[in-house]
């Protein structure tokens, strides 16, 4: 009992050491900017758009962005669910009976150092961690009701399913509930049993059938979001590809951002140093009494690439690949569960039993790596963004109802450092107070603006109701533009961009100073070429 408490304190202690970074990074990111600062009313017709309003999503925005500092609100909920999570996945493991507590231990560890969901961070995917929490309580409650012999468990895990799959993606990872109800009753070709067994379980197969029916008809997307995560054909005769192509760009795609930030490695090694002069007693815990782990089962390779193809799948129909470019980290929710079983497997089947601890922690140490370097990417673009407001605040030659935005970074940053128009917006009304101008960048012109012009765009988010959301509700197009360049700076040292978090707490001025490391931001008063045709 004392092991296993130990076991689980020290899972808590890891989860928060690994995330610290995003407690401190106080940005706002993306489509945060359509949360942070807005009327509680632009928040409700943003969610009622998108069919979130009925899932409680506009609810718990709403809530968060009343209190006194909302950022860290979101990243403090944001951690206590995530250290949640994984305890839960470390019990589930357990009481699923799939895996010893010694193999659960440490493929919770591995659960927790996979750099997944990097977007976690950001408030406006916030719901999707707390359906991931509810969805893993609502697992551990239907697997304690059969450890324990009580309906009682069983059927209070039905609620909780049933309000998680507001993050459908959920709907299909759900369906390992089921398989696991057919396992356990083994009908075959029993006529009989299957009756009994779809009578004894009716309300488990039938939950997310009854989901989706009041989901398509009384919260479906509508307006701006009408074809917000539509099922295409085209992406199903593609799934078994995009499967594959998905599996190599998130998992083999680990190790290629590990050899881009070899720098991290420093930060981690201090990392661990500090976990094992925390844990004096370390060699006392259950898990390292032996050097090798328990007895392992080939199933569990099948399993995990089961669970990595649930995991993929509903993101891939609807056309959104799980990747670590930008904000589609969003998309990795799932992948933890699958790949941490999978990697666990790798080590204990391809490793001699003796040397199963020493890979496994430089497993550990790599991934945790990958985790961390991805956060210092992350504080990099908060930093920048205080210095692109800084800016603004600064300099007042932004006279130009539309300000055109052109970027110059370099070839190896491109995570986190492109700017939406209506994050632009919002760091502009943030500053002055004002929602009268349009901020947008090169590569919306060059995209969905394409053969479109300003007016246009304008009209279609007013016929949605989307200025407010968009920080432009005062904007009316006057034909004058201006250019702001903003030029990117590649700057790795992690410890630097420690020291200038710490200034911008205490010395916010030492750390204006040092903004060119950032970002250089120069402004011209005349509009390009590439944006004059939408001003007509």
């Amino acid at each position: 009992m004392k092991n296993n408490t130990f076991n689980l304190l020290f899972l808590v202690l890891f989860t928060i050491i690994i995330n610290l970074l995003n407690v401190v990074n106080l940005g706002v990111f993306w489509d945060d900017w359509t949360l942070f600062n807005m009327s509680d009313q632009g928040i409700k017709d943003q969610f009622i758009g998108n069919g979130g309003f009925y899932g409680g999503s506009y609810h718990i925005h709403s809530f968060l962005n009343s209190l006194p500092n909302p950022v860290l609100s979101y990243r403090i909920v944001s951690l206590i669910l995530t250290i949640s999570s994984a305890l839960l996945f470390h019990k589930i493991l357990i009481i699923s009976k799939l895996f010893t507590p010694k193999n659960s231990f440490f493929i919770a560890l591995i659960f927790i150092a996979l750099p997944y969901n990097l977007a976690r961070i950001t408030m406006i995917c916030l719901p999707y961690t707390v359906s991931l929490f509810i969805f893993l309580l609502a697992c551990f409650m239907y697997f304690k009701s059969d450890l324990i012999k009580s309906d009682l468990y069983r059927y209070l895990s039905l609620p909780l399913f049933y309000f998680s799959f507001f993050t459908n993606s959920l709907l299909l990872l759900y369906s390992l509930i089921l398989l696991h109800i057919l396992i356990k009753n083994n009908p075959l070709f029993d006529f009989k049993k299957w009756m009994i067994m779809l009578k004894t379980n009716f309300l488990f197969f039938s939950i997310p059938v009854l989901f989706w029916f009041i989901r398509q008809k009384y919260f479906h997307p509508i307006k701006l979001y009408s074809e917000y995560n539509e099922i295409k054909l085209s992406n199903i005769i593609a799934l078994p590809i995009d499967i594959f192509k998905s599996i190599n760009a998130n998992i083999i795609g680990i190790m290629q951002l590990l050899f881009e930030h070899p720098y991290s490695w420093l930060v981690i090694m201090v990392i661990f140093l500090a976990i094992l002069i925390f844990s004096s007693s370390f060699k006392k815990m259950q898990v390292v009494k032996s050097i090798s782990f328990d007895s392992i089962k080939k199933e569990w390779f099948w399993l995990s690439l089961l669970m990595i193809t649930l995991s993929l799948t509903p993101y891939l129909l609807v056309g959104k690949a799980p990747s670590f470019e930008d904000y589609d980290t969003r998309h990795q929710l799932l992948l933890n569960f699958g790949v941490s079983i999978l990697i666990f497997f790798a080590i204990t089947r391809l490793v001699k039993s003796k040397h199963h601890m020493m890979v496994f922690c430089i497993f550990l140490f790599l991934l945790s790596s990958v985790h961390v370097s991805l956060q210092f990417k992350q504080m990099r673009r908060w930093l920048s963004q205080e210095i692109i407001m800084h800016y603004i605040k600064e300099n007042n030659s932004l006279s130009s109802k539309v300000i055109y935005v052109e970027y110059k970074k370099d070839r190896r940053d491109d995570y986190f450092s492109n700017f939406r128009f209506y994050e632009l917006n919002g760091m502009y009304k943030l500053i002055k107070g004002k929602e009268d101008k349009l901020f947008i960048d090169e590569n919306f012109v060059a995209g969905k603006l394409g053969k479109s012009n300003l007016s246009q765009f304008v009209k279609f988010r007013i016929e949605n109701h989307a200025l407010t959301n968009c920080n432009m509700k005062d904007f009316t197009p006057d034909g004058t533009c201006s250019t702001m360049i903003m030029q990117f700076e590649y700057r790795n040292n992690y410890f630097k961009i420690m020291r200038d978090v710490l200034h911008y707490y205490t010395n916010r001025n030492s750390f204006y100073l040092n903004s060119d490391d950032y970002v250089k931001i120069s402004f011209e008063s005349k509009a390009p070429e590439a944006v004059l045709p939408l001003m007509n």
